[in-house]
């Protein structure tokens, strides 16, 4: 059975459910064909990357993230399970992704 991987800094039921509903809404029910298995940081914002680590290395299918911060944390432990991440934060200017030549700012940006 595939897994989703949930990574933020803090639980939140709310952020759960979320998930959970978004899957549900797409026919992915959570113990029946998709696992989520979610991991928080508690607050402590430097377990984030060993958290992120061991999603990796339980090879999950997605890694879905909550904050700029876990997003960072998914990005750096692995380059081949995509990183789905919500967050506040301008995510070009943070280093989650790069544009044109890889420039972080970029020097232009299109539109």
């Amino acid at each position: 059975m595939p897994a989703v991987g949930s990574l933020s800094i803090k639980s939140s039921d709310t952020d759960a459910q979320f998930l959970s509903g978004g899957l549900s809404e797409r026919g992915f029910i959570e113990g029946r064909n998709v696992g989520i298995e979610h991991r928080y940081a508690q607050g402590q914002p430097n377990r984030l990357p060993s958290l992120a680590a061991d999603l990796a290395r339980r090879q999950v299918a997605i890694i879905v993230t909550t904050g700029a911060q876990a997003a960072l944390a998914a990005k750096g432990a692995t380059t081949s399970i995509p990183i789905v991440f919500s967050n506040g934060s301008d995510p070009i200017r943070v280093g989650l992704v790069q544009v044109g030549n890889g420039e972080n700012p970029p020097s232009r940006r299109p539109g």
